[in-house]
């Protein structure tokens, strides 16, 4: 095999693998993101406080803030935090009977995490818009505290600030958490400061309220900005959500105690429809035997990467499982993306494919930025730019079709 038709399989096993994970949080949030960039570049109405910049990377919106000193033998209650980020409104929300004032504490790795309180929906008390643009009666906001068991918190002007990164995000029972977290519960947010050693988090969301009736966590984790399928683990018959004992940095869930009175069955079928078109079941099925395969090539298969052999397998497997849920075409897909793994595995020894699919992810960025004013043609030269890259001019006509398809595709997520 020649180099340029190495490197074109290459990039070809990367985006083959980007767009068909059953795990990836990036085919949750490419729809969304691309939605609210859309909505972004034409909102009209200018708040009075510009306090979050859309991060297409963490795909969360953050705000930090610097402060004065403030006692260090306490916490600031939600209210004094809120009232700190000077929303007066949720303020009063957090004082008021509706508001669930929490403070339970976990450990895990150099850190003590404090959930402090939530409040959501008419608890806000809200009819109209106010002086506090940014607070919202569809959505729920939830007071955390963090700090380091011997330390402080960097201060956020410090070089250390931001070293280590943590997810943060209501998980509800029974749905897959890789798929609804607090990026797929609309574009999720937080203000974060850090006061006298500790970090605070403010966190918004769209209303969790709704989900109630199913029993909803709050889960933390570090290493990044997106969920983490290896921090917890989902038991798909039972749909608890458990910190992983294995997993290599910090991990604590929380159970948010909302009253179940507050569920909403019927925005919750609303919300599932529209992310799964309409047939959540199967989907759910689907997806799970998906994440079977993946374990089983991953953990138990002791053959050779020969498709044939993989296929008898796994098929095998499956039919003790799942037998009659599956189809012909899933169990085709399941083997190629055991063997796209594979490869791929293979392939992040070397600097010249992770640097293609770097390029590639830049390109996706740009494109789902400013696809709303790119033409069809504009968004094919980009795309050539991208084959020349990789490719040095040297690729067919064919390649670049497969390419511009699999583009689209991505967008259209």
């Amino acid at each position: 095999m020649d180099q340029h038709q190495h490197q074109h399989d290459s990039i070809d096993l990367l985006l083959k693998r980007t767009l068909n994970s059953t795990h990836s949080p990036d085919e949750v949030l490419n729809q969304k993101i691309k939605k609210r960039m859309k909505e972004k570049m034409n909102m009209e109405r200018t708040r009075r406080k510009s306090v979050y910049k859309v991060s297409l990377i963490a795909s969360l919106l953050i705000i930090v803030m610097s402060v004065g000193a403030f006692a260090a033998w306490n916490y600031l209650s939600p209210d004094e935090l809120a009232e700190h980020f000077e929303y007066s409104v949720l303020s009063e929300a957090f004082k008021g009977e509706d508001a669930i004032l929490i403070n339970k504490s976990e450990t895990s790795g150099e850190y003590k995490f404090t959930l402090m309180g939530i409040v959501s929906g008419k608890g806000l008390g809200l009819t109209s818009f106010s002086d506090d643009y940014d607070i919202d009666t569809e959505e729920s906001y939830i007071a955390v505290a963090i700090e380091k068991l011997n330390g402080k918190m960097p201060d956020i002007q410090s070089e250390e600030y931001g070293n280590e990164r943590f997810f943060i995000s209501p998980l509800i029972k029974g749905l897959i958490p890789w798929h609804v977290n607090v990026a797929s519960l609309d574009i999720g947010g937080y203000n974060e400061s850090v006061i006298d050693g500790v970090q605070y988090r403010l966190i918004s969301c769209s209303s969790i309220e709704m989900f109630a009736d199913r029993g909803i966590y709050l889960a933390v984790s570090s290493g990044g900005d997106f969920y983490d399928t290896n921090a917890f683990t989902f038991d798909f018959e039972s749909g608890e959500i458990i910190p992983n004992p294995d997993f290599d940095g910090v991990n604590v869930i929380f159970d948010l105690p909302i009253d179940k009175a507050k569920a909403d069955p019927k925005k919750v079928e609303e919300f599932l429809n529209e992310r799964y078109q309409g047939d959540y079941v199967k989907e759910m099925k689907r997806i799970e035997i998906h994440v079977k395969a993946q374990q089983y090539f991953d953990e138990e298969y002791q053959g050779d990467y020969q498709k044939d052999e993989m296929k008898a397998s796994l098929q095998k497997l499956l039919d003790g499982l799942f037998s009659g849920e599956y189809t012909e075409e899933m169990l085709e897909e399941m083997v190629e993306n055991a063997i796209f793994s594979k490869k791929l595995e293979e392939d992040r020894s070397n600097p010249e494919i992770v640097q293609q699919q770097e390029q590639f992810n830049k390109l996706i960025d740009e494109l789902i930025i400013f696809e709303a004013s790119y033409t069809e043609e504009e968004i094919k030269i980009k795309v050539e730019q991208f084959m020349d890259s990789i490719h040095d001019g040297s690729y067919t006509e064919e390649m670049l079709d497969e390419m511009m398809a699999r583009v689209k595709e991505s967008l259209q997520r």
